[in-house]
């Protein structure tokens, strides 16, 4: 509770001190002026100047609480409300909407590596918008419980979608993006995908690159 309640007033802090913010201007002068009556009021009775600075700073300071609480509660509805609204389709719905148009991702087959990457593609030509979890150092419940982050289209300049899990994982948490060859690097897990986007390139990129390479095995002398 008590972390609860410092983790409010931390969100709290930062919206009233943010400098250039209309929210903190607004703030500091509901602060300034309710100060500045309970001192005049304080003054008008009669009250010792101690007394009239005690009074003022008192509620100087509990007036700042009250509306660090009351922003910092704000903050934090605003941050479980779901501001991204954008339909996806996970890498393994995709996946099956992929199966029903003729891609062949059995163990072996070389088009769950052609798959990955150019979908790997997309993603860094910005035809496709990622999201996923960050793959951190933590447990598992951890990284499920937070959520799904916009994937730069730069990330895929060093990381693909890796095929080995793509093709086996029966749960999208466990598809991710990965560096090669180091495999160093953490990239996501739990990869989503803006679905009108992925479904249009499923049917058109994607299908030209599928029968371009069917017409090449095809053709193939050996």
């Amino acid at each position: 509770m008590a972390k609860q309640r410092s983790g409010t007033l931390s969100r709290g802090w930062k919206a009233i001190s943010t400098i250039d913010s209309s929210v903190s201007l607004i703030s500091w002068v509901g602060i300034t002026l309710i100060t500045f009556i309970a001192a005049m009021i304080a003054d008008m009775e009669h009250a010792s100047k101690p007394t009239v600075v005690i009074i003022g700073l008192t509620v100087f300071i509990l007036t700042t609480l009250v509306v660090m609480t009351m922003l910092g509660r704000r903050k934090v509805v605003e941050e479980k409300s779901p501001n991204d609204t954008t339909p996806k389709i996970s890498l393994l719905q995709l996946r099956s909407e992929a199966l029903q148009r003729g891609w062949n991702f059995s163990r072996g087959s070389e088009q769950s590596l052609e798959f990955t990457l150019i979908i790997s593609q997309a993603g860094l030509d910005c035809q496709i918008e990622f999201w996923g979890r960050k793959d951190i150092d933590a447990a598992e419940e951890v990284i499920r419980s937070n959520p799904l982050q916009p994937v730069p289209g730069g990330h895929w300049l060093e990381f693909a979608v890796e095929p080995v899990r793509f093709v086996t994982s029966t749960d999208n948490f466990f598809t991710r993006s990965y560096e090669f060859p180091s495999l160093e690097k953490r990239g996501y897990l739990d990869l989503h995908l803006n679905r009108e986007q992925a479904l249009k390139w499923l049917d058109t990129t994607a299908e030209i690159s599928r029968k371009a390479n069917l017409k090449e095995e095809q053709t193939d002398p050996s």
